[in-house]
């Protein structure tokens, strides 16, 4: 078996720690504490952005 076929194989170590896939390139995002993917991380960005800017609004 080659090594590509075995990277094709094998799951990678970790999850997306929101909604669990195993894709190849996670990034820790320092605000969430979480390991996600490029999809969720920006999902959680968004969501992010939006808090801020509804505590600013409220103080």
């Amino acid at each position: 078996m080659s090594d590509r076929e075995r990277i094709d194989l094998e799951p990678p170590d970790h999850l997306c720690e929101r909604c669990g896939r195993s894709k190849p390139r996670l990034v820790f995002d320092q605000l969430s504490m979480l390991l996600l993917c490029e999809q969720c991380l920006e999902g959680v960005q968004r969501l992010q952005a939006w808090s801020l800017l509804r505590e600013d609004e409220t103080a």
